[in-house]
């Protein structure tokens, strides 16, 4: 794997995305990290590797903003 990650789950709410079209992180490998850490997977079917920088950015960030609402309880 590229991605570097300690083994099992991690101790925070943690979301993995990544674009079906990606060569770099391809979705198996992004998929079979978030299995491991205990991650949500959210795989965008029309997008490659830069997420942020491509045609449909928008639901990417509306996608990370509603897991965010969802997930982590706001800080006091």
């Amino acid at each position: 794997m590229t991605t570097s990650l300690g083994i099992g789950p991690i101790k925070i709410p943690s979301l993995v995305m990544v674009g079906a079209r990606d060569v770099v992180h391809p979705p198996m490998t992004a998929r079979m990290t978030a299995e491991r850490i205990g991650a949500q997977y959210l795989e965008f079917l029309e997008m490659s590797h830069w997420l942020p920088g491509e045609k449909g950015w928008n639901k990417v960030a509306d996608q990370a903003l509603s897991w965010l609402d969802q997930t982590v309880e706001p800080a006091e």
